[in-house]
């Protein structure tokens, strides 16, 4: 085989397995420096202010009971299980609060909305400071849907 086959051919394995990356990640766009945590249902990037919503990973997770943060494989699902923990907010009770998939949606969106309007940096998952920030952020979207927490 020839070198200019072979390169060519890398290149075509390399583009499709991004291509899956991408739509696993929901599309994902974070670029300039801010990366999602794998798995992380929505994004606030503090460095240009966008937020990032994964639909069909929330979707998903709607569909399964929250499996995401009420039975975590990844780090941000294990930080979320703590933030909902120490908030006192079983899946069962989540589900009342947000009723349907749209209403996950939007829960998502207002809390990464109270990241920026909070100033939110992020930070080490487990750390406190940034759990704390977490457990802020679900208050605000909670409080911002009617439901006072």
């Amino acid at each position: 085989m020839n070198i200019g086959l072979t390169i060519l051919i890398l290149c075509i394995c390399a583009a499709a397995m991004l291509a899956k990356h991408t739509a696993d990640m929901g599309r994902m766009d974070m670029g300039r420096g801010c990366e999602p945590f794998p798995g992380a249902l929505g994004y606030f990037c503090p460095l240009d202010g966008r937020i990032v919503l994964n639909r069909p990973a929330i979707i998903r997770d709607f569909n399964s009971g929250f499996k995401y943060w009420a039975e975590p494989s990844t780090a941000s699902g294990r930080q979320k299980n703590v933030v909902f923990r120490r908030m006192k907010i079983t899946p069962q009770e989540f589900r009342k609060i947000v009723k349907s998939a749209a209403g996950y949606i939007r829960f998502i969106e207002l809390h990464e909305l109270a990241h920026k309007r909070l100033g939110h940096k992020g930070g080490p998952l487990m750390a406190e400071g940034t759990i704390q920030n977490e457990i802020e952020a679900n208050r605000e979207a909670l409080v911002a849907m009617g439901k006072l927490w």
